[in-house]
């Protein structure tokens, strides 16, 4: 059986609750909404996200959750695209037999690690699979269903935080403003020549979280990109750095350089019938993977 690369990426989900700032909702929220998906049919599961670009549609095909750990299977699909098939050894060319509404299922294994107030994500991710965003879309759209059948509405939105894939400065200056910084020092800061306030730490947590905010309107990007130089570069007190932006469509995205050392890519075994995925041992990495966190 052969093998292929797979690229993973690490991401984390909370539920924040609507027009509340600051206040999120039990990520078990979510418990009832995969419950309405799994009573519904195939069909019924799908989502169209067709463009100008390409037609495409997605659905959950499976998913099961044992203690803190879900494992989610999503399929998805280009359609309404049938050129010719051609044969690498002879170049042969016939006629293409699926139908306009058919396409070569793309499979997306995620793992979910749910713990008190977030959701820890660990997702294979390629060009034709479904994004994180997508995920969330797909959910939130289903959530709206689930909560209308129940005389309810969603109180709630996914803040979607990103471990870093790259590099954390590559991934902040995407983002179109950053709003909030917190730098995570020792405690001993506070009796040291900077602050002077206190050598009384002993009943303090190792961990110290200075704030910085932006003004209405304003981004600390700036201020961060050089504390975080002074975090890269050694002799300093400074154990991690987490900063919370916007995209240039409102999306809240969170970087977090706690865990950037993290393994990115894994080796999947394959079917050699047909190249895919085998996703029993796939999903048994992932989980190994989303168990350190």
């Amino acid at each position: 059986m052969g093998s292929v690369s797979k690229k993973i990426g690490f991401y984390t989900l909370k539920l924040k609750r609507k027009r509340k700032k600051d206040e999120y909702v039990s990520p078990e929220e979510l418990n009832g909404v995969f419950s309405f998906i799994d009573a519904l049919a195939d069909n019924e599961r799908v989502q169209d996200v067709s463009s100008t670009q390409a037609k495409k549609f997605h659905f959950l095909r499976k998913q099961t959750r044992k203690g803190a750990i879900q494992k989610i299977l999503f399929c998805s699909a280009k359609y309404n695209h049938r050129p010719p098939l051609v044969d690498k050894d002879t170049a042969n060319r016939r006629s293409n037999p699926k139908l306009l509404t058919e396409g070569e299922e793309e499979r997306t294994h995620i793992v979910l690690k749910y713990k008190s107030d977030e959701i820890v994500a660990i997702m294979e991710e390629h060009r034709s699979g479904i994004s994180i965003h997508r995920v969330a879309d797909y959910l939130s759209s289903f959530a709206d269903t689930h909560y209308k059948n129940n005389d309810d509405i969603r109180n709630w939105k996914f803040e979607i935080g990103v471990i870093p894939k790259e590099n954390f400065l590559g991934e902040m200056e995407r983002l179109e403003r950053v709003l909030l910084g917190e730098v995570h020092t020792e405690n001993r800061l506070l009796g040291s020549e900077y602050l002077d306030y206190s050598n009384r730490t002993e009943s303090l947590r190792n961990d110290l979280v200075i704030s910085i905010k932006a003004k209405p309107k304003k981004s600390i990007i700036d201020a961060i990109k050089d504390i975080y130089t002074k975090f890269t570069g050694g002799g300093t007190e400074i154990q991690k750095i987490r900063v919370k932006g916007v995209t240039d469509v409102g999306t809240e995205v969170v970087l977090d350089t706690d865990i950037m050392k993290k393994i990115h890519y894994l080796d999947a075994e394959i079917n050699e019938s047909d190249g895919v995925v085998v996703s029993k041992q796939f999903f048994e990495q992932l989980v190994e993977v989303v168990s350190e966190y």
